[in-house]
């Protein structure tokens, strides 16, 4: 009996003794940054600026830049597979962090499209009359939004909003120009699109800023902090598994992609900049989980795709419009058989290319993302063929399609709002609340700059300062930034209980509701 006592006792010893030397092993810091995407990379820049070199950044893929640069060489020319885009002018670019300084910029425009049907017509004209009727429509459903904000009824999706004002699209035209207007704003159908979300942005922001297609791409949008970062600070093909706040510190399981390894990182605050589509897919476990007043908004904001294929052919064979619309039989309100091609070979982006960008979203983006690059060259040159007559379409010499919407770290290119978008009010802090000393930014935070780059970077400068004063001035005793109150306080009404909104009363064992208040 004493030599089993001792033997367990041994065997406790040795593995008390093997946990300190695995402990000992972890990467240690005192900020952890998880992901090097544009939100990650203005953290680590902020920290630098402030004299603090104690943080590491950890990021799953082999580049920096995320989205907004994933550099790729096609057809001999370097474009950004991500976001293809920067929104506002240079200085607001720079105020934001980004080195543009010797980036090439085209300013996009929306409004130099042609339009062509299934059978070869151009139908531009019939195009641009509807399209001004259908957005004299949408201008009245601003009625429906005062409301919203009057608090007199509540958000609505978009084609509900539009139908109550007398649109319906029927014709090829009429999805078109819907597709045009707002699948290809906001990255989901109609069905799926908050009405009162957009109007509310506009309110606070005023007119959408202009966006830049990226021509040069020169040193990229990160060199000054890229310059500033080594391998002591920066490692990649990091994926993050499980962040673990049961102990004193933050504790970060990773596995490496190029051996497979799994490692440890202990640091005392971890800033989270993944997106609303990676937290969704539980990429990432979370001890202690987190608590329902944050998933509950996790799961209801919606991950949108707006997503580009590249395309190269032998020789131009399309006119010089920026935006060549596809008005088609095949689509239906729901569904658009690629609806949009971008125009690359123009004077003042890359003439000579004869090159155009397929733009898809939402289903047809998720849809097309299950396809092989051969059988989407296949569909695009059956649609073209269409357009421009068989014989008119030169050869497809190459194609490139990165697939956003299913890739692991991303799951979409940016966030949108839920429906309902006003409830419950405080939606965008609980996002951007703490929980513990593990903080979030993502675009979805800001509620007038949500599913643009400029939303993730305000997220970001707002939780690193949050971060920081929690550290250097509270010690890093800080209170909760959100405590958990219900929707509407419950009281006793004539021996019935008033639930939110609703009076129950209960009878016979069954809940029935009595009347709203």
């Amino acid at each position: 009996m004493a030599s089993h006592i001792y033997t367990k006792n041994r065997l406790i010893a040795n593995l008390l003794l093997l946990s300190m030397v695995y402990l000992s092993s972890a990467k240690e810091a005192k900020y952890l940054i998880l992901g090097a995407g544009a939100g990650g990379l203005r953290a680590a820049e902020i920290l630098l600026e402030r004299g603090i070199t104690d943080f590491l950044i950890l990021e799953g893929t082999d580049h920096i830049g995320g989205l907004t640069q994933t550099l790729v060489e096609f057809g001999g020319i370097t474009f950004n597979a991500g976001e293809m885009q920067l929104e506002g002018d240079r200085e607001n670019m720079d105020s934001l962090g980004l080195d543009t300084e010797n980036l090439g910029l085209h300013l996009t425009d929306y409004d130099n499209w042609e339009v062509r049907n299934d059978y070869g017509e151009d139908v531009t004209s019939e195009a641009d009359t509807r399209y001004e009727e259908m957005e004299k429509i949408r201008e009245a459903t601003e009625e429906l939004d005062e409301g919203v904000l009057k608090g007199e009824r509540p958000d609505i999706d978009a084609k509900t909003a539009m139908a109550m004002k007398g649109w319906l699209a029927r014709t090829a035209l009429d999805k078109i120009v819907q597709w045009y207007d707002f699948d290809f704003e906001e990255g989901v159908q109609m069905k799926r699109m908050s009405m009162f979300g957009p109007y509310r942005q506009d309110l606070q922001t005023g007119e959408s800023p202009p966006y830049y297609f990226v021509t040069d791409h020169a040193n990229g949008l990160y060199s000054r902090i890229q310059e500033q970062l080594d391998g002591d600070h920066l490692h990649l093909n990091t994926v993050v598994l499980k962040i673990d706040q049961s102990g004193d510190k933050v504790v970060v399981s990773t596995r490496d992609i190029t051996s497979e390894e799994e490692h440890e990182y202990i640091a005392d605050y971890v800033l989270v900049t993944f997106g609303i589509g990676v937290l969704q897919h539980g990429e990432v476990e979370f001890n202690p989980p987190l608590p329902e007043w944050k998933t509950e908004q996790i799961c209801r904001f919606q991950p949108a795709s707006i997503e580009g294929i590249l395309l190269k052919f032998a020789s131009k064979f399309w006119s010089d419009a920026e935006w060549i619309l596809h008005a088609s039989d095949r689509q239906d309100v729901d569904y658009h058989h690629y609806p949009a091609f971008w125009n690359l070979d123009r004077e003042d982006i890359h003439p000579g290319s004869n090159m155009l960008i397929a733009m898809v979203t939402g289903e047809e983006a998720l849809r097309v993302e299950g396809l092989t690059d051969e059988e989407i060259a296949n569909e695009v040159m059956d649609v073209l063929k269409n357009m421009y007559g068989e014989e008119n379409v030169s050869e497809l010499e190459d194609i490139y399609f990165k697939r956003w919407a299913s890739d692991p770290f991303h799951y979409g290119t940016f966030t949108t709002w839920p429906i309902p978008a006003q409830v419950p009010e405080d939606a965008h802090d609980r996002l951007a609340a703490k929980f513990g000393h593990v903080y979030f930014a993502d675009d979805a935070e800001s509620e007038k700059d949500i599913g643009r780059l400029s939303g993730t970077l305000e997220a970001t400068k707002t939780a690193m300062e949050k971060m920081i004063r929690c550290d250097e001035v509270e010690g890093g005793n800080c209170p909760d930034e959100y405590k958990v109150t219900p929707y509407m306080e419950c009281e006793q009404k004539d021996g019935r209980e008033l639930y939110g909104c609703v009076l129950i009363e209960k009878k016979e064992g069954k809940t029935r509701k009595v009347q709203d208040l």
